[in-house]
C-alpha cells in the first residue's frame, strides 16, 4: 500500500540575482552620485537616467539575472528539514547543516553559481537580495516503501557566499515544490566593481 510523504524545508533564506552591468552605466553612477536604492524607488524617472544606462527597471532587481537567479532556504543551523507522513506524525526532521545531513544519509549535490573572488578587476556587478522567512519547500511524494533518507538528494547552490538550498530529488526524480510561502522582511542590494 502507498504513503503520501509530506517534505517542508523552512526557516530564513530568500530570492537573490546577479547580473553583470557595463563599466560605462557604472561610471555614470558614480560620477553623477546616484544611490543604487535612490534608483530602485525612482519609478517616475526623476533621476534621469538616460535609457543606455538603466540597466534593470526601478524596482524589478530580479530582472537582473544574467548570472545568477535563485531562491531557497539559508543553509543555518536555525534553520530545519522535516518529513511528514500522511498522518501528519514527523518521520524525520533536521537542521540544515551539510555534515549533520550527510551523516543522515542524505545526498547533497553542490554548486557555485557566482563567487565574487573569482571575476576579473573592473567587472561591474549588481546583486539583489530579498530576505524572506517561511516556507521555502513544501513537497508531496507517494511511496510504496517506507521514506529512506539514502534516496533524498538536495542541491545547495551557493551565489555570493550565501548557500541556498533549491531543489530536491528524491530516488532520482525532481521533486515538486508546492510553495514556497514566505514573508518577506528586508531587502539588500549592491552594485559594484570588482578591485575598486
Amino acid at each position: 500500500m502507498s504513503k503520501t510523504y509530506n517534505i517542508v524545508v523552512n526557516g530564513y533564506g530568500g530570492e537573490i540575482s546577479v547580473g553583470k552591468v557595463e563599466k560605462s552605466t557604472y561610471d555614470y553612477f558614480q560620477k553623477n552620485e546616484i544611490d543604487i536604492d535612490e534608483y530602485y524607488g525612482d519609478w517616475d524617472n526623476l533621476l534621469n537616467i538616460p535609457e543606455e544606462h538603466k540597466f534593470v527597471e526601478p524596482g524589478k532587481f530580479y530582472d537582473c539575472d544574467d548570472i545568477a537567479h535563485e531562491s531557497g532556504c539559508e543553509m543555518d543551523k536555525s534553520n530545519k528539514i522535516k518529513v511528514y507522513d500522511e498522518d501528519n506524525n514527523l518521520v524525520w526532521s533536521q537542521k540544515l547543516d551539510l555534515d549533520v545531513l550527510r551523516n543522515d544519509g542524505v545526498v547533497i549535490e553542490e554548486q557555485t553559481l557566482f563567487d565574487i573572488k573569482t571575476e576579473s578587476d573592473g567587472s561591474c556587478f549588481y546583486i539583489g537580495k530579498s530576505i524572506e522567512k517561511g516556507n521555502f519547500i513544501d513537497c508531496a511524494i507517494e511511496l510504496n516503501t517506507p521514506f529512506d533518507l539514502r534516496k533524498l538528494t538536495i542541491t545547495v547552490e551557493t551565489i555570493d557566499n550565501w548557500k541556498l538550498l533549491t531543489y530536491m530529488r528524491y530516488d532520482g526524480e525532481d521533486l515538486d515544490n508546492q510553495g514556497p510561502d514566505t514573508d518577506s522582511k528586508s531587502f539588500e542590494q549592491e552594485f559594484f566593481m570588482i578591485g575598486e
